[in-house]
């Protein structure tokens, strides 16, 4: 009697592995969402010419942050806002979170896209550096 009921335990305990390591749903492959030639970047300075920035990424379904070699990560998302303490032209970053997978579909090969705007700061305008 103990036999069968060590056999049954162990004949329960194997299904209830079975079954849970069966998947439950469709797997889906991974696609990308966005082409990396199709991203719009575009910069807004108030006043023309002056170092009050607004960074915009216009592409819609990509996620990232901008960056500036200076001062580093600006803003996590579409829109970064700065006042930019240096005349003349600087080229400003916007990083794509996402990886970019490669048409052969193969996810060791991605890609990190990074996409520049370059910016010419003719003068400082009063006041902008304070909070």
């Amino acid at each position: 009697m103990k036999v069968h009921k060590i056999i049954n335990t162990v004949l329960i305990l194997c299904l209830g592995w079975f079954i849970a390591c069966a998947p439950i749903a469709d797997r889906v492959e991974i696609v990308n969402t966005f082409n990396p030639n199709d991203i719009r970047l575009s910069v807004v300075q108030t006043p023309a010419g002056s170092n009050v920035l607004t960074l915009n990424m216009n592409t819609p379904g990509v996620t990232g942050y901008w960056r500036q070699a200076m001062v580093g990560i600006i803003n996590y998302g579409d829109v970064g806002k700065v006042n930019f303490p240096f005349p003349g032209t600087h080229t400003f970053e916007y990083v794509v979170s996402t990886p970019f997978i490669p048409a052969d579909g193969n996810k060791m090969n991605r890609e990190f896209i990074v996409r520049t705007i370059d910016v010419t700061i003719d003068f400082i305008q009063p006041g902008s550096l304070a909070p």
